[in-house]
Formats: structure tokens, C-alpha cells, sequence
């Protein structure tokens, strides 16, 4: 949907003639996965590479979770939304909650994802080299984001 919706490029929308599936995505995501089981793997054995790919999923899912709750604090201020609804009344499972039980919670959320992310970068006990460990991880880490704001900004250009 986002190459459909121009968030990435035109061919991350494209769908297989006969499989109606976005096939270039399906394609870039296996091969991307490809690529980062055998750099795991550099170095360490295959317990050593699943640590590493694990860190790594957890460290990468917990980021968009960090603006989620980032963004539920900063919302708590504010009584109306750019739509006209009422933050107060209108939003959601939520709305009802007296004042400050959805900034604390925002806040709550925020650190536990904070701490998942920060101990996703500790080496297990049984890894033999934790400096090769930690960076496997930053090094693939910034290679991710790196690519998806390089493919959000390339897509936005070409809908321009």
C-alpha cells in the first residue's frame, strides 16, 4: 500500500499478473532477509546468529512504538485536533479516561519500550565476541533506517 499510496516507489505496488501480490515487495523483503541471516551469521555460531536477529527484530519493532507513545504524551495537551475532533470525547477506547491517566500512560509506554530497545544492545552471557554483537546490531540497525528513509524520501520525490 505505500508504493500505491506514493510513500514509496510505484514498484513496491505493483502486483503479479497471474498472483495479484505486490511481487516486488515480497521480493526485496526476502532478499533483504536473505542478506541479514548470513551477515548474523559472520563470526558466530547459529545460536550466536539467531541472538543477533532477534536483537535486531526487537530493536527495530520498538522504534515505530516509541513514536506512538511519544506522540500520546504530546497529544494529551491538546483539546482539539486538526479534523475538529475533541481529544477529550471523541477518541477512541481512551477518550473517557480522566486527565493525566492517558499522559502517564503514554509516559509508561515509552519506557518500556525504551528498555526493551536499550537491552535488545546487551550480548547475551554466552557470546564470545560482544563487541562483534553490538556492531552487528548498530551496524544493522542503521543500515534499516537508513534504507526505509531512503526509499520513503525516492518514493516522495517521484510523486512530486
Amino acid at each position: 500500500m505505500a508504493g500505491l499510496d506514493g510513500y514509496l516507489p510505484a514498484a513496491f505496488g505493483k502486483l503479479h499478473p497471474r498472483f495479484k501480490t505486490p511481487w516486488v515487495s515480497v521480493l526485496g523483503q526476502g532478499l533483504f532477509g536473505i542478506f541479514f541471516v548470513f551477515l548474523g551469521q559472520v563470526g558466530v555460531s547459529v545460536g550466536g546468529a539467531y541472538n543477533v536477529l532477534v536483537a535486531i527484530s526487537v530493536s527495530i519493532a520498538m522504534i515505530p512504538f516509541l513514536f506512538l507513545f511519544a506522540s500520546m504524551v504530546r497529544l494529551q495537551k491538546r483539546s482539539h485536533f486538526p479534523s475538529g475532533h475533541n481529544a477529550a470525547t471523541d477518541i477512541g477506547p481512551f477518550a473517557k479516561l480522566p486527565s493525566g491517566i492517558g499522559y502517564a500512560l503514554g509516559v509508561v509506554g515509552f519506557l518500556a519500550a525504551s528498555v526493551a530497545t536499550a537491552l535488545s544492545f546487551v550480548p547475551p552471557v554466552e557470546e564470545p565476541n560482544k563487541l562483534l554483537y553490538l556492531w552487528k546490531l548498530l551496524g544493522t540497525a542503521a543500515v534499516l533506517m537508513g534504507m526505509g528513509l531512503l526509499l520513503f524520501h525516492s518514493g516522495r520525490r517521484s510523486t512530486k
